[in-house]
């Protein structure tokens, strides 16, 4: 008999997304109170070596990226690979993954728990079709009939979950996603980052961090830049993410006249270390389930300039860790980030509410709060 349950987590793939890395931090941070078997159903696969280097046992049921139709022969496969393991729990994150644990799970008589990771009303996601958000939010309703219990990343997420998929309350907890606590960089560290970005040392250092599509917010982003007050203060722009919206918001920029000050990272590995060299962090983004990258600089103790939106102002407290500007318009989020250049006093109040509201989203804390949601479950399981 097991010392420790084995928890299944399933997800669609082991790719670099908020999830994933979200998904690793639990299995590692609970390696003392639970054994883990990973199960992605399918590529990419870039975190599975990380987990195996841990000594956790990772299996990938397709070698290419897990397709919705698919749902049942992955149900089956899962059921198959899990089945002698004899686990205690199914924990699964995203949609297809939900329906597949379910599916497995409930074959097993395994309770399922699953993760809601992003908002489900799609007037809060631009660009998303009304038709095809209904239809997938009653798909995903149906598979979560099959859990006993969701975790929700924030409370946003669980009143849309609430509202959409008719749950209760009770049933979909909040368990803040967690991250590493890091201080800033100071002297020659601080400098040496700025140098590599091409940042003199008398401009503000502008960190924005996130895929390059339009939900994203960056046209906001940039027209506030190329407002006049903010352009009286020296500032660089440094644009971490890739996407289809790169070139007209490269376009964009050469019409406003601020391309010279903006740098077009592209992927990085080192965001947290640039964020620790920034000034301010800059998040125009329009939906979000909870912004893996704002709390992430928030942890790093890096004020944010942000829209005023569900989950994104549970992160950001305005004028305490950062400031929060009406959303979508452009006028309004450069107004707040031309007070945050022009009042030193403001930038050190802001950064000293960064340390202490970043207490709440440290990782040890979200792991075991974790820890405690899955011994209930099986508590009550008995």
């Amino acid at each position: 008999m097991r010392a420790r349950p084995l928890v299944v987590h399933v997800i669609d793939s082991l790719g670099r997304g908020g999830a994933e890395q979200q998904l690793v931090s639990n299995v590692l941070g609970l390696q003392d109170r639970f054994e883990a078997l990973v199960v992605a159903l399918g590529g990419p696969t870039h975190l599975a070596d990380s987990l195996r280097a841990e000594g956790v046992e990772v299996h990938v049921l397709s070698a290419e990226r897990a397709r919705k139709a698919a749902v049942l022969s992955l149900a089956h496969r899962l059921y198959r690979k899990a089945k002698p393991k004899q686990p205690a729990l199914f924990h699964s994150s995203l949609f297809l993954s939900d329906a597949v644990a379910g599916m497995a799970g409930r074959a097993l008589g395994v309770p399922v728990v699953g993760t809601f990771c992003s908002l489900l009303d799609g007037r809060r996601s631009p660009g998303i079709a009304t038709w095809k958000v209904a239809t997938e939010n009653a798909l995903w309703g149906v598979a979560k009939r099959l859990h006993v219990k969701s975790i929700a990343i924030s409370e946003a997420v669980r009143s849309d979950a609430v509202a959409s998929l008719h749950l209760t309350r009770e049933s979909s907890p909040v368990i803040y996603r967690g991250t590493e606590l890091l201080t800033p960089l100071v002297g020659e560290e601080r400098a040496a980052v700025r140098r590599e970005l091409g940042v003199a040392p008398e401009s503000f250092l502008v960190l924005s961090v996130g895929r390059l599509v339009a939900v994203k917010g960056h046209r906001y982003l940039l027209d506030a830049l190329a407002n006049r007050r903010v352009r009286a203060v020296p500032w660089t722009l440094c644009m971490v993410g890739e996407g289809r919206l790169e070139q007209p918001l490269r376009e964009q920029a050469a019409r406003l006249g601020i391309s010279h000050a903006v740098r077009w990272l592209g992927k990085r590995d080192d965001v947290r270390r640039l964020m620790q060299a920034a000034d301010v962090f800059a998040f125009p983004s329009l939906a979000e389930g909870l912004g893996v990258s704002l709390v992430e600089a928030l942890a790093t103790g890096l004020p944010s300039v942000v829209h005023d939106a569900p989950a994104m102002n549970e992160v950001i407290v305005h004028e305490e860790n950062g400031l929060l500007a009406p959303l979508a318009n452009a006028d309004a989020f450069a107004v707040a980030l031309a007070r945050y250049f022009e009042s030193p006093d403001l930038r050190d109040a802001l950064r000293a509410g960064c340390v202490r509201h970043g207490q709440r989203f440290e990782r040890t804390r979200s792991v075991a709060a974790l820890g405690d949601f899955y011994a209930d479950v099986l508590e009550r399981w008995r």
